[in-house]
């Protein structure tokens, strides 16, 4: 099974059973000015003790990668854009995904 990994426990995924797969739904090429601050503050956004912290976006191309649970819960990550990640995921639409915590 695919794997994805998350470095936090992001409050986008606060709903996610994280012992289940989720299905990649789409998979969209954007660069990160065309990126709102709305969608950047609910994809980073996480807490260290209580604390509210950012994960930190640079400048450049980005896949907007849209998943859904087993219970129909939708939720994004945004990924950095390589030709490799980008084949990837692009051809990953559809399959499940395991969620990993590092």
């Amino acid at each position: 099974m695919n794997k994805i990994k998350f470095s936090h426990r992001y409050e986008k995924l606060e709903n996610i059973n994280e012992y289940e797969p989720v299905t990649l739904l789409e998979c969209i090429p954007v660069g990160w000015n065309n990126l709102s601050s709305d969608l950047i503050e609910y994809d980073t956004v996480y807490y260290e003790a209580d604390e509210k912290k950012y994960y930190k976006l640079n400048n450049g191309d980005y896949l907007l990668l849209l998943f859904v649970d087993i219970n129909n819960n939708l939720f994004t990550t945004i990924r950095r854009a390589t030709p490799s990640k980008t084949d990837y995921y692009m051809t990953a639409i559809g399959s499940k995904f395991e969620l990993v915590f590092t």
